[in-house]
């Protein structure tokens, strides 16, 4: 519910900013686009959900540049120890991303990833705090384990559908994408884990602010 109320703030967030300041450069036409994602994968036997954000810049009408954000964070209790009583393995990447769009029409959009990063995962401990007072139970700030620097790579298709028109400033669709990551390297204190394997994302993606597409749909094929 935390994940899902951070998305839906950040899309009114720069829905609203979008009304009153242009990202409209000079000369040629371009587009800009956000993801705000939840998805799901599967890091160490079980499926791992959370949290990914990405941004985009077209410098070609096709083609899109930006970064990407992906967190998570699930319970391990296959690690748990007499001093180890609530672990969790914790997942961060951010990476550089190329975004070729085979079919941009105003309704849909298909389009391929490409997409080398890196990533930083780990163990952790939930720490818990039972106030002396109320006897209510509350969480502290969690204790780092262990820590690795992986290098990562993510492909993919992603299928966006329009779902509100807002004359491109901007509009929304929803997107539906799978990606396949792989890594390099390995977490000696989880070796059960891997990080390489499917991911599938949905959630909103904001895309516009310049150019119409019922004025110039592109198919990338017959545009070349």
């Amino acid at each position: 519910m935390k994940h899902l109320l951070f998305v839906f703030c950040c899309g009114l967030c720069l829905t609203g900013f979008s009304q009153t300041f242009s990202l409209q450069p000079k000369g040629k036409p371009k587009e800009v686009a956000f993801d705000f994602h939840l998805f799901q994968t599967r890091f160490i036997q079980h499926p791992t959900r959370g949290i990914q954000l990405d941004g985009r810049y077209y410098p070609k009408k096709w083609l899109a540049v930006g970064m990407g954000l992906t967190t998570s964070k699930t319970s391990a209790p296959q690690f748990k120890t007499s001093t180890l009583t609530h672990p969790s393995v914790y997942f961060l990447e951010t990476a550089a991303h190329a975004w070729l769009d085979f079919i941009q029409l105003p309704r849909f959009r298909l389009s391929g990833l490409f997409a080398p990063g890196v990533l930083v995962t780990g163990i952790q401990n939930e720490v818990f705090t039972t106030n002396p007072w109320t006897g209510k139970i509350y969480s502290d700030a969690p204790q780092v384990i262990s820590r690795r620097v992986l290098s990562s790579l993510q492909s993919g298709f992603s299928a966006s559908f329009r779902i509100y028109s807002n004359q491109h400033q901007p509009d929304v669709f929803v997107t539906g994408q799978w990606r396949y990551r792989k890594t390099w390297g390995q977490h000696q204190e989880i070796p059960q884990a891997s990080f390489n394997g499917p991911q599938w994302n949905i959630g909103i993606t904001l895309i516009g602010w310049d150019r119409d597409l019922r004025k110039s749909p592109t198919y990338l094929f017959t545009s070349l």
